[in-house]
This record gives structure tokens, sequence and C-alpha cells, in this order.
């Protein structure tokens, strides 16, 4: 359950993430320096978002798995 919510999370983040990265593309073509930090930062905080999520359901794997073996 935990993996279908991290793949629906990430279709669901990958489409304003494409937006962001096109307009951050945009704003360096206008040389909007302080414009494009601002969407570099937004479109890294989305990506660690899905990292973290990754991370979580790797972690609970793991632990549900060692938790099977004792």
């Amino acid at each position: 359950m935990l993996k279908w919510t991290l793949n629906l999370s990430a279709f669901v983040l990958a489409l304003p993430m494409l937006y962001i990265f096109g307009c951050g593309l945009y704003t360096l073509y206008c040389q909007e320096w302080m414009q494009f930090l601002i969407l570099l930062v937004a479109e890294f905080g989305c990506f660690l978002l899905l990292t973290a999520g990754t991370v979580i359901v790797e972690a609970v794997e793991w632990f549900s798995g060692w938790i099977a073996e004792l």
C-alpha cells in the first residue's frame, strides 16, 4: 500500500515539477535571477519530497523484513 501511495504521489508531483522546470528555463532566458532561485528551491523541495518518501518506504520494508525474521 505504501509503495502504491509513493507511485501515485510521484505521478501527482511530476506535472508541477515539469511546470516549475519550464518556468525556470524561461526565467533563465529572461535573466530574472531571483525568480530563478525561487523556482530552483521549489524544484529541489519537490525532489526532496520524493526522495524522502522513497527512503521511508525502503525503511519500512527493511524493518518489516527484520521483524519477520525474528
